[in-house]
């Protein structure tokens, strides 16, 4: 099955229990769980090392960890890649080589300094946090409402009488129900 809803038009049932079974589901959801952890990790391996490659800007090795930072986007972008390949399913294009004007590594590296691509993966990394905070906490949300909502028949809130603990497992109907009890 490509999708939870092929040949829905057949069995309507299948268009709204499709996702439940549908594997993909599961792994855009664990996509999406991943935001805030790697989000976290990309914000502070960059805001730390910013504000240490700056501080040390003065003694030189401030512009070598700074180097290193925007070298280290690329295999970022690269990981970003294969996991949306893997967990999300989507075909994204490869990265493409950085334009460089002759051979050398500073041309190289003022390459990889101009090219959009560098660039467009430090705002993601940098915005990824943010949103990855909110997709976890959407999923987070809605996953535990979504359990608590199925497990709502199953368990009753009683009021604390003749030895009950005040929560009881519902296998049937009790049989006096009373609006004033």
């Amino acid at each position: 099955m490509t999708s939870p809803y092929d040949g829905y038009h057949d069995h309507p049932v299948r268009a709204v229990f499709g996702p439940l079974i549908w594997w993909r589901s599961y792994t855009r959801l664990l996509y999406l769980l991943l935001t805030f952890p790697v989000g976290l990790t990309y914000f502070v391996l960059y805001v730390t090392g910013a504000s240490l490659g700056v501080g040390l800007l003065i003694l030189w090795v401030g512009a070598v960890i700074l180097a290193l930072l925007m070298l280290a986007l690329r295999p970022i972008a690269q990981l970003e890649r294969v996991m949306a390949i893997g967990l999300i399913g989507e075909r994204i294009p490869s990265i493409p080589a950085p334009r460089t004007s002759g051979s050398g590594f500073w041309k190289w590296f003022a390459g990889v300094a101009r090219d959009s691509v560098t660039w467009k993966t430090f705002a993601f990394v940098m915005l990824r946090f943010p949103l990855g905070l909110f997709c976890w906490t959407l999923v987070v949300v809605m996953v535990a409402l979504v359990l608590g909502l199925i497990s709502a028949p199953l368990v009753v809130f009683r009021e604390y009488h003749e030895g009950s603990s005040g929560i009881e497992i519902a296998y049937s109907l009790p049989s006096r129900v009373s609006a004033t009890e």
